[in-house]
């Protein structure tokens, strides 16, 4: 007699509608969708045999328990806000949250040790710019504070993707956090703030999307940046 196929806690339409959603939606999302929990929906792709392992050790890598930790004090402070990871609707996009239009890539940092100087740096990656409205980088600055203790995450920076045109990358000194004037000091708020500052530019999420030819403007230093740095001749070492 063969056995039922298990459905772990699900029901047959949970399972089968979970398993169409993750043929194109990550797994987060698709269990949400299916309303189904994170273990039910991963064995359900195991025996499948559609489980994508790669996603679930970037999901559950430290780096994404972090990132996490950053999307869930921003949906606190914003409960309004529609959150992309857990949403098929909004297929995977280059954006963590959609505010009254407003796209919002929501970055987390624990601060790097850097390889020169006494600074520890926060360090993020902008090369979704040009798909994202806002950047919020919410930090942990204590180092000895436990990953989950949301009291630790006191500063954030608020950075709209139009001051990021000419950049790939970020990286910011930690003595920022303690008043020093350097590069994106001004972009720094205290988490308190971070709803009051953010809901005031939802209101016009126009103002803050990239024009097309402002895009395609960067787009085309950048490449011509890239051609100029590669036709450079590269010099050999001589051995003697």
């Amino acid at each position: 007699m063969k056995r039922p196929t298990p459905l772990f806690g699900a029901t047959p339409e949970q399972a089968e509608h979970f398993l169409t959603l993750y043929r194109s939606a990550p797994l987060r999302a698709a269990a949400a969708e299916a309303g189904l929990n994170i273990i039910q929906a991963t064995m359900i792709a195991r025996h499948s045999g559609c489980l994508r392992i790669t996603e679930a050790a970037i999901v559950n890598s430290k780096h994404g328990e972090i990132g996490r930790m950053g999307e869930e004090i921003f949906q606190q402070h914003f409960p309004e806000a529609v959150n992309c990871n857990t949403s098929v609707a909004q297929n995977n996009p280059a954006y963590d949250f959609v505010l009254n239009g407003m796209r919002i890539d929501i970055k987390t940092s624990c601060l790097s040790a850097s390889g020169r100087g006494k600074n520890r740096k926060i360090r993020f990656r902008c090369d979704n710019k040009f798909d994202t409205d806002l950047f919020i980088i919410i930090v942990k600055q204590d180092s000895a504070a436990a990953v989950h203790d949301h009291a630790a995450y006191r500063h954030c920076f608020i950075i709209p993707s139009l001051m990021l045109l000419n950049h790939v990358k970020i990286e910011i000194i930690e003595s920022v956090l303690r008043g020093d004037n350097a590069a994106w000091a001004e972009y720094l708020f205290p988490i308190e703030k971070m709803r009051e500052t953010v809901m005031m530019m939802a209101e016009n999420p126009e103002m803050l999307t990239i024009p097309p030819e402002l895009a395609e403007c960067a787009q085309l230093n950048r490449k011509i940046k890239k051609e100029v740095k590669n036709a450079k001749p590269k010099r050999h070492r001589t051995t003697a």
